[in-house]
């Protein structure tokens, strides 16, 4: 995908029927990745790529969001079930002969699921980032995408997959598109450490290793 060149964002749905996808361990990984791409331009529009029986499909991806299985379509119609939800306390009212009203905060949420299948992290995420507070600059917009993801973050023995291995969130990362910034923290280490893609080649066929700080980060006041 990065050796082809697009000009125009538009072109992108054209230029996908000539990519043959072959299945190739990546070597960095030693693995046949099941991969699909969410691409987003700078003004925000987002487009997914899933490989399927019949080829490649491309959607307009309108909430700018995106999980695994099961397929793009199947997780936007999923979105209907959840029309309900909404950032605002839900009003006090009479059942039963019984005036009602909320124990706390966030009653305007309940049945936003809060599992780690990704239907229910699709959720989250498009409910969060609708409801996100506009940034003001590159680091506050950094933070608050840092924040959303946290919402899906999987910790070490809360899944456990059929092969009896932990599945867990190994890393998280945040990219601004306008300055080629990318952040990411790992499991061990929450701080946030920055790579500037645009300083690299990007056209290079091998791929170029960075030393990330491993051990958490703590600053201590005392």
């Amino acid at each position: 995908m990065g050796a082809v060149s697009l000009s125009v964002f538009e072109d992108v749905k054209e230029k996908i029927r000539s990519l043959t996808i072959v299945e190739k361990k990546l070597d960095l990984l030693d693995t046949v990745l099941p991969l699909h791409w969410i691409l987003s331009d700078r003004t925000g529009r987002s487009l997914t790529i899933e490989p399927r029986a019949d080829g490649l499909k491309v959607y307009d991806n309108q909430p700018g969001v995106m999980t695994n299985s099961p397929d793009f379509i199947w997780h936007v119609t999923n979105l209907q079930q959840y029309t309900g939800i909404r950032p605002k306390q839900l009003e006090s009212k009479e059942m039963g002969g019984l005036a009602l009203s909320a124990f706390g905060q966030g009653l305007g949420t309940v049945g936003l699921p809060g599992d780690y299948t990704p239907p229910s992290r699709f959720v989250r995420a498009v409910y969060l980032k609708e409801h996100l507070e506009p940034a003001a600059d590159e680091t506050k917009g950094v933070t608050a995408a840092f924040q959303i993801l946290a919402n899906m973050t999987i910790p070490k023995g809360a899944v456990i997959t059929e092969e009896d291995e932990i599945h867990y969130t190994q890393y998280t990362s945040v990219m601004c598109n306008e300055t080629g910034n990318y952040y990411f923290h790992h499991y061990d280490n929450r701080q946030i450490q920055k790579v500037n893609l645009f300083h690299e080649d990007l056209d290079r066929l091998e791929p170029k290793v960075f030393s990330a700080k491993a051990e958490e980060s703590i600053h201590e006041l005392n």
